[in-house]
Order: structure tokens, then C-alpha cells, then sequence
């Protein structure tokens, strides 16, 4: 078949005639082909006419854009007044696949260069997200489970499991046995080399401006601090009780 005898037919017969009812406009040479939107370039189609005029340019071409573009027109629902067979369907779904598995554009086994990665880092340097924004990305993902959804009698497999762990503000009340020398020495080690902003600094200071701190001695070693780090690293949990045990 002459396809492009067929194209040109439809376009000239078009071009002659005035259409009663639903049309759409089409692109008589495509805007991916360097086509434009001047006015001898556009041309009104009846919805049936223009799912084949992309069928034609699909086959005369022979490229990723029209193939899209004709992928495009199968999918569309609006206003059709014509019924796609299952053969033309398929033929085109799987052009389409092989279309979207080459395309030109994919970064499946690319990396950022260091360049554009520095870009990508500065353009969002002091970058500030709005309350109204962080409102609406909150609303948007209400409702929305992340990972596996459990059932009621797993999450109470796990509720048992846990007990007697602690972790930060949900073990208060909850004894723990104390840190042994290879934990504590992990926490120093990860804290080794920190350095604290000047910024972080004054956050810091002014979170403890006007409170109250009640010094605590250990008994066993003599050190003394804040409540919180005696009473867990000390005490009871001093080095020096667990040593002698």
C-alpha cells in the first residue's frame, strides 16, 4: 500500500469540504517533523479521520514519534467515533513497547556527572518549604501506607516481641540492662571528629537558657554530671559496679 498517497488524498479531500459537527485539529506535517502552527499547516479532521492520518504517518515514517503519537490516538476516549480492531491494538502496543524500552532520553545505566550533581546540589541551597506546603504534602500522603500493611494479630506479635526493649521516650519506665564496653565504645567512636556548627551551637544554648540542671555524683567513681547521662552511665551502670561483678 502507498501510504503516503492515501495521507495525501485524506489531507486534500479535507481541505475542500466544510465539516459539520465534532473535528479536531491535525498537524498536516507533524511538529516533531519540523512542522509548524501557521494556519496552511493545520487542518480539521473528524475524529475518525484523524486517528487515521496518524495511522498513515505512523507507517510512513516509521519513528519513535509517530509511533507515540499513534499509541496516543489508540488510547484516546474522548469524542471517538470509531472502534480500534484488537490486531491494530496489539501491533501497536508492542511497537510502542520496543519504542519505550530504546528511547533516546533513558538513564537506565547513566550517572550524573560530578558537575551536574554540584548543580543539582545548589539549586537547592536555601530552599524553603512553606508551612502551606508542607500542609498539602502531608494532607496528600494521609491515608497512604508505607511498606507492608499488618494485620491486627501480627502487630501484636510484635508488640510482645518488643517488650522490655527501649528505645528513647517510649522505654521511660522500662529498665534496661546497662551498655556493655563495645556499645559505649561504638557511641565515642561515632561521635569522634563531629564538628558542631556555630549555628547548631547557639540552637543548642538557647534550648537550655533558663532551665535548671541538678548536678549528680556517682558514688562508685565520683564523677559528676546531669542527671540523665549519670543515671545512664553511671550508678548502677558505672564501670566500676559492673567490673566488680
Amino acid at each position: 500500500m502507498n501510504y503516503r498517497l492515501k495521507y495525501d488524498w485524506l489531507i486534500n479531500r479535507a481541505r475542500n469540504r466544510n465539516v459539520v459537527g465534532y473535528t479536531e485539529k491535525h498537524h498536516i506535517l507533524p511538529k516533531s517533523l519540523g512542522g509548524t502552527n501557521k494556519k496552511e499547516n493545520i487542518i480539521r479532521l473528524t475524529a475518525r479521520e484523524h486517528f487515521i492520518a496518524h495511522w498513515l504517518l505512523s507507517k510512513i515514517y516509521n519513528n519513535p514519534q509517530m509511533t507515540y503519537a499513534f499509541w496516543r490516538m489508540c488510547n484516546k476516549s474522548d469524542n471517538r467515533n470509531y472502534t480500534i480492531n484488537s490486531k491494530t491494538y496489539s501491533k501497536t502496543k508492542e511497537e510502542f513497547s520496543i519504542l519505550m524500552k530504546n528511547r533516546v532520553g533513558t538513564f537506565t545505566g547513566r550517572t550524573h556527572t560530578d558537575k551536574t550533581k554540584l548543580k543539582m546540589r545548589n539549586s537547592q541551597l536555601g530552599h524553603i518549604v512553606t508551612e502551606e506546603t508542607r500542609e498539602k504534602l502531608s494532607i496528600s500522603h494521609t491515608g497512604i501506607s508505607i511498606g507492608p500493611i499488618h494485620t491486627d494479630e501480627h502487630k501484636d506479635a510484635l508488640r510482645k516481641r518488643m517488650l522490655g526493649n527501649t528505645f528513647g521516650s517510649l522505654s521511660k519506665g522500662i529498665s534496661r540492662p546497662p551498655p556493655s564496653e563495645i556499645h559505649k565504645q561504638a557511641i565515642s567512636q561515632s561521635q569522634l571528629g563531629k564538628i558542631k556548627s556555630e549555628e547548631t551551637k547557639n540552637k543548642m544554648s538557647k534550648s537550655k537558657t533558663g532551665k535548671s540542671f541538678k548536678l549528680s555524683i556517682c558514688p562508685h567513681c565520683n564523677k559528676s554530671g546531669g542527671i540523665n547521662n549519670m543515671k545512664r552511665w553511671h550508678f548502677e551502670n558505672c564501670k566500676n559496679v559492673i567490673n566488680t561483678v
